[in-house]
């Protein structure tokens, strides 16, 4: 995920794992 947002969303989905992203990934994050 690439925001509080969407981790907050995936949570109350029940996922198992998040695996998070920043900006310092080079650009690659969906996102505003």
């Amino acid at each position: 995920v690439g925001s509080y947002e969407d981790a907050t969303k995936a949570v109350n989905a029940g996922v198992d794992a998040i695996i998070v992203q920043g900006h310092e990934a080079g650009g690659h994050v969906i996102g505003k």
